[in-house]
């Protein structure tokens, strides 16, 4: 006998799976717009005072750039391939070691060249070496010019990809049970867009000098992000709702998985089967892989109407996944019930072969 409870026994773990997932794409949300708004901003505001600052005169020693005489020691190896240690000897007789934001040549810090260390704030930010032509100035990693950049990156990709899990969140509760598809584009064309851009963000904010270049740059790669998730998506849509398969008959038995959906009439409330037997003469349904034994024959007039892609909205839906990967669904008719059988797409040919076929009554 085939029952169709609407598969309700899932329905708690759903909603709160949904509100687990949920919670974290807002806390992710929340978390950039903390970062924006604290660290990301904090450091604009240093970066524009480090540009306001001038030269200290006489007796001033806070928020003005100070230079100090130093002779370089030499290079220490710290492992970097981006950073550099240099050991300067001071006018004190103090020694400091400066960490330089790239790996500078090494004829620009050779042992006992004289330099002048910049300084703001307590930090030295560049330090300064030749003169006329050949004056140059290396920026150390206390310099405010890229302060911004790794908030920034975790800004943008925690938001992205917050909006992302919310959206996706938002479509399957509110919206998945209209649609005739698993995943139409309407919720996958923007959820694969924000996880992407919720990756490249961050090297824009890496790669670039500034905030406003920085989110250029991003507008930019997103603009070219959704250009080409639009396109792979139109790309792998199903044109129609049905799905077109081949009917296959070898004059063999055949026994794979598959599941009624919405069909607990088993003991306790379980499921009332697990596989299917095709063969000539033979369609039933069995608990047993390999098919020999506790067969229980489909009803007599059972046609398929067509075959159709899993919904959301199915009973069991979340379930028959177990079935195996992008299981189809047979949508069958047995008088005036509807009966809804998942099947994988290797298989399912072997079932169209063996059913009846009628046009659906509603083809909408």
């Amino acid at each position: 006998m085939i029952e169709n409870n609407g598969g309700t026994t899932g329905e708690p773990r759903k909603r709160s799976a949904f509100v687990a997932v949920a919670a974290v794409g807002l806390a992710s949300v929340l978390a950039g717009a903390g970062l924006l708004l604290g660290p990301v901003a904090n450091a604009v505001d240093t970066q524009r005072a480090f540009e306001a600052a001038t030269p200290c005169a006489r007796g001033q020693t806070r928020d003005c750039l100070s230079a100090a005489p130093a002779t370089v020691v030499g290079r220490l190896d710290n492992g970097s391939l981006r950073h550099a240690d240099i050991e300067f000897a001071t006018a004190d007789g103090t020694s400091q070691v400066i960490t330089l934001d790239y790996k500078p040549d090494e004829r620009h810090f050779p042992a006992d060249r004289p330099v002048r260390l910049v300084a703001w704030r307590g930090a030295v930010t560049a330090v300064q070496y030749g003169n006329g032509p050949s004056a140059g100035s290396s920026l150390t990693t206390d310099h405010p010019r890229d302060a911004h950049q790794a908030p920034l990156a975790w800004a943008l990709g925690l938001v992205f990809a917050g909006a992302g899990v919310l959206w996706l969140v938002t479509w399957t509760a509110a919206f998945s049970t209209r649609s005739l598809r698993n995943a139409p584009p309407g919720a996958a064309v923007p959820y694969v867009w924000l996880v992407t851009v919720a990756v490249a963000a961050p090297f824009t904010a890496m790669l670039t000098d500034g905030v406003p270049q920085s989110l250029f740059w991003t507008a930019v790669a997103a603009a070219v992000l959704l250009c080409i998730t639009v396109a792979l998506c139109r790309s792998q849509v199903d044109r129609g709702e049905v799905i077109e398969v081949a009917p296959r008959r070898d004059g063999r038995e055949h026994v794979f998985p598959a599941l009624v959906l919405g069909d607990r009439s088993g003991p306790g409330g379980t499921y009332a089967h697990s596989h299917l037997v095709v063969g000539p003469g033979v369609l039933a349904f069995t608990n047993d892989p390999t098919g020999a034994f506790r067969r229980d024959p489909l009803p007599a007039g059972l046609v398929l109407e067509r075959v159709r892609r899993l919904l959301p909205s199915d009973p069991d839906a979340i379930v028959a996944n177990d079935v195996g990967r992008a299981c189809l669904v047979a949508q069958c008719r047995d008088g005036e019930r509807e009966v809804l059988i998942a099947v994988t797409p290797r298989n399912m040919r072997w079932l169209v072969g063996a059913l009846p076929r009628t046009d659906p009554a509603d083809a909408d």
